[in-house]
């Protein structure tokens, strides 16, 4: 038995049709905190009964302006060839895909999984 980090699994191992691989399943809440479904519970918890003001009363007209402005910072990053400054600004234009996506789903017109 031989254990290697999973982020290795693809770098530093040979694999062939004999070969096993057990996950473990995760016991830290934290580590669940990557996950897709965890960033939607998240920003449909903002735009909530009780969540933050500012995302309750956005509107897809009202980001539209923001959506704009992290497509031309990612075009940037791109641009400068920066891997970096594309992962924050990836980040930033998921943020306003998700906020378009609930507000899609609060209005009952489609969801993120549409």
């Amino acid at each position: 038995v031989m254990e290697v980090p999973l982020y290795e699994l693809d770098r530093a191992t040979v694999l062939n049709n004999l070969t096993s691989v057990y996950v473990p399943p995760v016991r830290e809440e934290t580590m669940l905190y990557h996950r897709f479904e965890t960033l939607r519970r998240v920003i449909a918890t903002l735009r909530g009964p009780n969540g933050c003001p500012w995302d309750r009363k956005q509107t897809h007209e009202s980001l539209k302006r923001y959506l704009l402005e992290e497509t031309y910072e990612l075009f940037e990053a791109i641009d400068e060839n920066d891997d970096e400054h594309m992962v924050e600004e990836l980040g930033d234009v998921l943020l306003q895909v998700m906020l378009h996506a609930q507000i899609g789903e609060d209005e009952g017109m489609f969801s993120i999984d549409d």
